[in-house]
């Protein structure tokens, strides 16, 4: 990345969220290949997501408790 711009640097950044076993269900739900999924007919069951809700509860339950999402990123200017 270095080569094509001017300057560059790479970020780190971290975030809190509180989430309990529903919030991770609705996270997975709106994720874009899982609705791709669903709208070709493939059932939550095929996809194993009645398997991930019991799980959610049984781990997570319905006691929301922190989350900790950390994202690498690189900002690069455009060398003149």
């Amino acid at each position: 990345m270095e080569a094509n711009f001017h300057y560059v640097r790479q970020l780190q950044l971290h975030h809190v969220v509180w989430g309990d076993a529903a919030h991770l269900i609705g996270w997975v739900l709106i994720q874009g290949h899982v609705q791709s999924l669903l709208k070709r007919g493939v059932s939550e069951a095929e996809m194993g997501l009645d398997v991930l809700r019991a799980e959610a509860r049984r781990v997570l339950g319905d006691t929301p408790r922190p989350w900790y999402w950390s994202a690498d990123v690189k900002i690069g200017v455009a060398a003149p």
